[in-house]
């Protein structure tokens, strides 16, 4: 669960540039604390799968959208280079429970260099424990990357019916946020991502991006342009690039985009 739909919305103004042709996101990890501080302690020897975990987190939406996290080396100290800074902590609840946090939307997640090797000089935390499991953490990973992409919970649209939203009644309209697909209670952006508790007589969240979730995402970032849509190291998509139609151009080929996408592998759109 965090700390502090199928559908999306998002933050404009936040939302990452092109940088050539992909909209490049770079990330860096910060120098970890002591995790055998956890309880139960992390092994040193488990930082590589923990790792690898929250970068299946970005693959989740990169592998839909015309994104790239690239990086994922070692913060640094000094220079002028922004990075998203990625936390990892010791948890201290001896439970199963992963927790994340992201400080902003967007590109405000960008962070300059720093001496220091804190939270508090991270873009995106995640804490964990000798018990969180790996398909958990990366969970919890795609949930804290919507964040990272601009999208922010799903309870907060303005939208959201209060009775049966997660949580119910719960948030208020994000200013400036623009809806790009209707509401639903299963987008990994709900707090109750997984259909974990606090609620669990709604149906909230999933464990991975659902149908509409990724719909948001191309409607926001376009159609992934790497040639590659299951992210299997093999080019399987024909058409080097093609941009969904909300990328604040005029687009009259975005039903031939829709059509060649669904070829490809993606799922049907609204």
């Amino acid at each position: 669960m965090e700390k502090g739909s199928s559908a999306l919305f998002w933050l404009p103004a936040n939302a990452w540039p092109l940088a050539g042709r992909t909209h490049v996101i770079p990330v860096c990890w910060v120098n970890p604390v002591d995790l055998s501080l956890a309880t139960p302690p992390v092994p040193a020897s488990a930082l590589p799968a923990v790792r690898a975990a929250i970068r299946d987190g970005s693959l989740a939406w990169s592998r839909w959208a015309n994104i790239q996290f690239t990086g994922w080396s070692t913060c640094p100290t000094t220079g002028d280079e922004k990075f998203v800074r990625i936390w990892i902590g010791p948890h201290t609840n001896n439970d199963l429970q992963v927790d994340g946090q992201t400080g902003s939307y967007g590109t405000n997640n960008l962070f300059p260099p720093s001496p220091l090797a804190d939270r508090y000089s991270s873009s995106f935390r995640i804490w964990i424990n000798g018990m969180s499991p790996l398909p958990s953490i990366a969970v919890v990973a795609i949930h804290e990357f919507g964040h990272i992409l601009g999208f922010p919970h799903e309870f907060d649209r303005a939208d959201r019916p209060l009775a049966t939203s997660c949580p119910p009644g719960n948030g208020g309209a994000t200013p400036g946020t623009a809806n790009l697909t209707p509401y639903d209670n299963l987008s990994i952006m709900n707090m109750a991502y997984g259909g974990n508790p606090p609620f669990p007589n709604l149906p909230c969240g999933s464990s991975t991006l659902t149908e509409s979730d990724i719909t948001g995402l191309i409607r926001a970032y376009g159609y992934r342009c790497s040639g590659d849509t299951d992210c299997d190291g093999t080019p399987d998509y024909k058409d080097n690039c093609v941009y969904a139609a909300n990328d604040n151009q005029a687009d009259s080929n975005f039903d031939a985009e829709r059509t060649l996408a669904k070829r490809d592998g993606y799922p049907s759109f609204y």
